[in-house]
């Protein structure tokens, strides 16, 4: 053994026991300082508040304000236009009451709704002129914030928000006898407790099930010996209409094909999907286009029944978004674009066939 490796051995035997105890309760106060130099959901967050590790004057401090004047700018503008962010983004009135939403404003010329309650019912008159009518494959888009993925930066997925849309959604649709399905078996028991705590029980026309009991891949959906993903789904079911909240692709999971067998399993019966993002090509490199174009057929089996999407600018880098107009379509009526000024919404768009990217582009830039 050399000096040097002695002397490492004594300087290690000499330190002191409070030294070493005082290592983890550095890395605590670490881990604190990072939490707390979070910035908070922007409902939340006050124009004059200044992170704690922002030094006046400084480079931090410079940043900083720039971030507080474009968010107060963003904040101004959004309360000054009559659209759906003007009662999100007040600091003093995080959500406008219904009742003073019905008394001060009107839905104006193209029937625009700007709060949740107006999105609500215009798609549950939709959804039940579209089952009364006869329609058996139909999609419900509910983009509000909470639920558009445009925006999740600055308002996150809301889980309990989409249990309360589908439970008011299929709220009208009673004696009908109505399957509501989630997307797993941990959200479908949180669905139960929530209607435990707010109704007192599950609707007597509604059950509950999951989409699929386990992870599906495609592999384990063909052949003779195919694996029943939908357990909760048979023709025997007698359910008149089945509502699919909010089914989602990953990677490795294609809820798609789950839905494609449940559908096939109750052809009868009406299916309903609502606030579905089944077109995501996240496995598009696995299955390649073939199997991407079917399933692209397989989506346009649905029509939309009710739409709702808020159109918007986010702003760099913080983030913030600005209200720019929205999407609306209504049962049986003609896809719109709509941009938002002053005055209201100004329909700029009309088509038959739902506008892509490309024509909501051409309309805003």
């Amino acid at each position: 053994m050399t000096f040097a490796t002695l002397r490492c051995v004594a300087l290690l035997l000499a330190a002191p026991l409070s030294a070493l105890a005082f290592a983890p309760a550095v890395a605590v106060l670490a881990s604190s300082r990072r939490l707390a130099s979070l910035r908070p959901h922007p409902t939340y967050f006050l124009c004059s508040d200044r992170p704690r590790d922002a030094t006046p004057g400084g480079k931090d401090g410079a940043a900083t304000e720039t971030l507080k004047r474009e968010f107060s700018d963003v904040v101004s503008t959004s309360k000054a236009l009559p659209g759906f962010l003007r009662g999100a983004m007040d600091r003093y009135s995080l959500k406008r009451v219904a009742t003073e939403t019905r008394g001060e404003h009107s839905l104006g010329e193209w029937g625009v709704p700007t709060s949740t309650e107006e999105v609500m019912e215009q798609a549950k008159e939709d959804l039940v002129t579209a089952v009364a009518s006869e329609e058996k494959r139909l999609r419900i888009d509910l983009l509000v914030p909470g639920q558009n993925e445009a925006i999740e930066d600055r308002f996150p997925f809301d889980e309990a928000e989409l249990i309360a849309l589908a439970f008011q959604l299929v709220e009208p649709l009673a004696p009908l006898r109505v399957c509501l399905m989630f997307d797993s078996a941990g959200t479908t028991a949180t669905a139960a407790a929530f209607c435990q705590r707010t109704l007192g029980a599950v609707p007597r026309h509604v059950t509950l099930e999951s989409t699929s009991s386990t992870r599906v891949i495609r592999d384990k959906l063909r052949g003779d010996e195919a694996s029943d993903v939908t357990q909760g789904v048979s023709s025997g079911n007698a359910i008149d209409v089945y509502v699919v909240v909010r089914p989602k692709n990953n990677r490795g999971d294609s809820v798609i094909l789950a839905v494609e067998q449940a559908v096939a399993k109750a052809p009868e019966a009406a299916w309903v999907l609502l606030n579905p993002l089944l077109e995501d090509q996240v496995d598009a490199y696995t299955f390649g286009i073939v199997e991407m174009g079917r399933r692209r057929e397989f989506m346009k089996l649905f029509d939309t029944a009710y739409c709702f999407r808020g159109l918007f600018k986010i702003a760099r880098p913080s983030l913030i978004p600005s209200e720019k107009g929205a999407v609306l379509r209504r049962f049986a009526q003609p896809w719109r674009v709509l941009k938002l000024n002053k005055e209201g919404y100004e329909m700029m768009l009309e088509s038959e066939s739902k506008p892509d990217r490309s024509d909501i582009s051409a309309v805003f830039f």
